[in-house]
């Protein structure tokens, strides 16, 4: 499974920092915040722009759910199918309910798609 993002970035797409020489904002390495601290249940702090070991020791013997669907237009033929960058946990709150995590996803994800969140999705 692979997840990733860029931290929030300045106008000459420079990793904004903080005063701590951290991150100053997740930006669309939110789908990493969200497996880390949602699912993995981390409650440190970045101090740098490497996410730390104990972060993602969190993770182990967790349940995450993913997403994979088909392209529109492929790169490459061997290749059709995409792996949806937001992942879920084995159970998560909708509407102050908790569901299967994988319904969830899927529910996120047709929800992003009617949005025109999701560029690439064959349909």
């Amino acid at each position: 499974m692979l997840v990733f993002g860029d931290f929030e970035k300045d106008a000459n797409k420079v990793t904004k920092l903080d005063g701590t020489g951290a991150p100053a904002g997740w930006g669309s390495a939110f789908k990493i915040d969200r497996l880390i601290n949602h699912i993995g249940g981390w409650k440190g702090q970045l101090t740098s722009t490497e996410i730390p070991d104990e972060a993602l020791l969190t993770l182990v013997g967790k349940t995450v759910y993913v997403l994979s669907y088909k392209q529109k237009e492929p790169k490459n033929d061997k290749y059709p199918y995409m792996t949806y960058q937001v992942v879920a946990a084995e159970q998560e709150k909708k509407g102050g309910v908790f569901m299967d995590g994988g319904d969830w996803l899927r529910e996120f994800f047709e929800d992003q798609v009617v949005k025109g969140k999701v560029k690439n999705y064959a349909g």
